[in-house]
């Protein structure tokens, strides 16, 4: 580890940042930012037209990930670490339900 982690952490939460914008929609919006980036380039952002696979959400999620390792092997306790992101996630994913 060295002896500044805090600019791999920055760059761990933009990684995390950046994932969840390029992957997910907001309510009014017809694509996501992924999805529009993807229609920009002609490509299609969903496996079966307007359903199936949704390929910015996929890579959002790589992105995310890839950024909660990056932020937890910077710390000493990585799996606390882990375990708090999990945890941050479900109740993400909880308030976003009651929210709807």
């Amino acid at each position: 580890m060295s002896a500044k982690p805090w600019k791999r952490r920055c760059f761990a939460l933009f990684l995390m940042l950046f994932g969840f914008f390029f992957g997910s929609h907001w309510k009014n919006a017809p694509l996501c930012l992924g999805g529009r980036l993807f229609q920009f380039l002609g490509l299609p952002a969903w496996s079966n037209g307007t359903e199936g696979t949704h390929y910015p959400g996929l890579i959002g999620l790589l992105f995310f990930f890839g950024g909660m390792i990056l932020f937890a092997n910077t710390t000493k306790k990585r799996w606390r670490t882990y375990l708090l992101f999990l945890l941050l996630i479900l109740l993400l994913q909880l308030f976003s339900a009651f929210c709807t």
